[in-house]
């Protein structure tokens, strides 16, 4: 049986990474195996400075097996970054970053978890493509993409939302 996949959603600074550790804490005090992506630096982020070549070349590799694997998951995604933002190494990033963390998220459901409490899921990849760029003409690659992740994935979403000045501060 796969986990529960439980995510927050919300603008930088809302509280998701602070409510996602409360919920992961009350939860394995209460007994269950819980996994959280606040405690953890995975996956790694091809343009992080640390980890070497090897580990860099291990994400690449991840990348190119989930675009295989997730082709139309993958190219709705990859066509909704073009869509948002123009083509550039930064929505190419976050297009790949999706893809990783999908990857990822992919094998924590293999172990044996009940739980994955995570503060920066897929929707959250998404939803930051979204925001720095243009609101699309049209928006069925964005439900394409939707579409695959709840399928593929299942999440309970929990939106946190604050007034933005309250996240700024």
């Amino acid at each position: 049986m796969s986990p529960l996949v439980v995510e927050f959603m919300g603008l930088p600074g809302a509280g998701k990474t602070t409510i996602a550790q409360l919920v992961r804490e009350e939860l394995t005090a209460a007994g269950y195996l819980c996994f959280s992506l606040s405690t953890l630096n995975s996956p790694e982020n091809i343009e992080k400075r640390k980890g070497g070549l090897i580990s860099k070349t291990r994400t690449l590799y991840q990348f190119v097996l989930c675009c295989i694997k997730h082709r139309y998951l993958a190219g709705n995604a990859l066509l909704y970054t073009l869509q948002v933002n123009s083509f550039s190494l930064i929505s190419l990033r976050r297009f790949f970053n999706l893809l990783v963390r999908l990857n990822f998220i992919e094998s924590l459901m293999k172990d044996n978890y009940d739980l994955l409490v995570l503060d920066q899921g897929l929707l959250q990849n998404i939803w930051s493509i979204a925001t720095t760029g243009k609101q699309p003409d049209n928006d069925k690659y964005l439900e394409r993409l939707l579409k695959n992740i709840l399928d593929e994935i299942s999440p309970f979403v929990i939106l946190v939302d604050v007034e933005s000045e309250l996240a700024h501060e």
